[in-house]
């Protein structure tokens, strides 16, 4: 599977970026799940949806099993780990054009660089 990093590349690059939050149908937090289940643990990461011209970066490996979030249970730990771009769950929603009782999967992971170590 692949996953993409459009508005945190940046992020992402550097190391900061160690979670993302995903608007996804069921059916695709499912199939994540599942993936984590039968130990499928390493995705290829782009900077931007491969369909639109995106350039694979590297790979993630999965840390925890994606799960459910309501946005509005957001910390100050999450924020960082999203790679610190905002500092709150207004500037996040903001971000990602969500609100803070909307439902995101949360995916936890390591991020390994093209001709990078795990």
């Amino acid at each position: 599977m692949i996953i993409s990093f459009g508005l945190t590349t940046k992020e992402l690059l550097s190391g900061y970026k160690t979670v993302t939050r995903r608007d996804w149908a069921a059916v695709t937090f499912y199939t994540w799940v599942k993936a984590w289940t039968r130990k499928q643990l390493i995705h290829d990461a782009y900077d931007r949806n491969p369909r639109n011209g995106g350039v694979k970066i590297g790979t993630i490996k999965l840390k925890a099993c994606p799960r459910l979030q309501i946005l509005k249970n957001m910390n100050g730990n999450d924020f960082r780990a999203e790679g610190g771009m905002v500092h709150s769950i207004e500037d996040f929603c903001n971000l990602i054009g969500k609100k803070p009782q909307d439902i995101i999967t949360v995916i936890k992971f390591k991020f390994i660089p093209l001709n990078g170590d795990e």
